[in-house]
């Protein structure tokens, strides 16, 4: 009984929120999955960068989770280094996996950008990006357990006469993006863009469909909403060895909306080259199908050495659901590597 309810409210819920996408609480630990105008920006040869995400787990008996792992490689356009143009081209894949049934996306994209120098020092670029790929999506049936099933003793140990839909499709799905930075080797630095996602509208309801229905053109189409996101951040340099970093996403798609807000503190130690330190707090909200907020503070520390930074943030649900005394708190880790990385002074935020 307990695998049919969970079956149920699965349904019942992909049918209400027609599905909207997982959004990492450091949305820019992998800024390619955020926008892939932001492929490149950052000081080095090339970039990978590996999140994931551990969701509700002492709630469910299957904690929702997502990762994912982006490369992108930097190349300038002028090899004596007069035009201060670099493009970037770069691979991304995102996995996410929810419930007994085993609902999984996987998505993999290859994605290209070009950045334009505004000036003649490289400190202002405008760039767009683009990224075109595939969309996996597949149930785990084996997992499922139906009345007839049940052998009227012990369990639920016989087959089944339930006529189930494939479980497994595939789609194409595109995404572009401009980006606007103003990063001064001393002083405020400026970061902003916008992206759009599933540009072309993706059938979400194939688990459900009744061809004989389609072909007398009866049948309902939920398609994958198209996201619009926006992100906006800056550095404010208080001292030699501080650095003030808010930031702020917003996302919209269908009828849902997410927002991200928060400020990190970067710290740097005098007596370690390329050692940092990020402390950070934010707040994740957001509005659904039936303006429902959900109220959630986190908090993050990050370290960086050398090529290497590193992340792990927590995410507390405050929200009416925690009533049952069960904590929601959804667990990050991030990790990032930067080939060749020269300095310290960022063209895109960290985390």
């Amino acid at each position: 009984m307990k695998k049919i309810l969970v079956l149920f409210l699965f349904i019942v819920g992909v049918l209400e929120v027609k599905a909207q996408d997982a959004l990492f609480s450091q949305f820019y630990a992998i800024p390619v999955s955020l926008n892939p105008a932001l492929a490149g920006t950052y000081e080095g040869r090339y970039r990978l960068a590996g999140v994931y995400r551990d969701q509700w787990r002492s709630m469910l008996e299957e904690p929702f989770t997502s990762y994912g792992l982006g490369l992108d490689l930097k190349f300038n356009t002028d090899s004596r280094g007069i035009s201060k143009d670099f493009f970037s081209a770069g691979i991304y894949f995102q996995s996410d996996r929810a419930g007994i049934l085993e609902y999984t996306l996987n998505q993999m994209f290859i994605l290209g950008s070009y950045h334009k120098s505004l000036d003649n020092t490289g400190t202002q670029f405008i760039g767009g990006g683009f990224q075109i790929g595939m969309n996996q999506r597949n149930i785990n049936f084996a997992n499922a357990t139906f009345q007839d099933q049940f052998n009227g003793i012990d369990g639920y140990t016989l087959g089944t006469l339930e006529l189930l839909p494939e479980n497994n499709f595939a789609h194409s799905d595109f995404a572009a993006g401009i980006s606007y930075i103003n990063a001064p080797k001393k002083g405020t630095r400026f970061y902003a863009g916008v992206a759009v996602h599933h540009i072309i509208g993706i059938n979400n309801s194939l688990f459900f469909r009744d061809p004989d229905v389609e072909i007398m053109g009866l049948g309902e189409r939920y398609n994958l909403p198209m996201r619009i996101t926006g992100h906006v951040a800056a550095s404010f340099p208080t001292y030699d060895l501080l650095h003030i970093q808010p930031r702020a996403m917003f996302a919209t798609q269908g009828g849902s909306s997410h927002f991200n807000v928060g400020t990190i503190f970067k710290f740097f130690f005098s007596n370690l080259e390329k050692t940092t330190m990020y402390l950070g707090v934010y707040y994740r909200g957001g509005t659904g199908v039936n303006s429902w907020a959900a109220d959630t503070p986190g908090f993050l520390v990050g370290y960086g050495l050398g090529d290497l930074q590193i992340g792990m943030s927590y995410d507390f649900s405050v929200n009416a659901l925690n009533q049952y005394g069960r904590s929601r708190g959804s667990f990050e880790l991030s990790i990032s590597y930067f080939g060749f990385y020269e300095d310290e002074d960022d063209l895109c935020p960290s985390f």
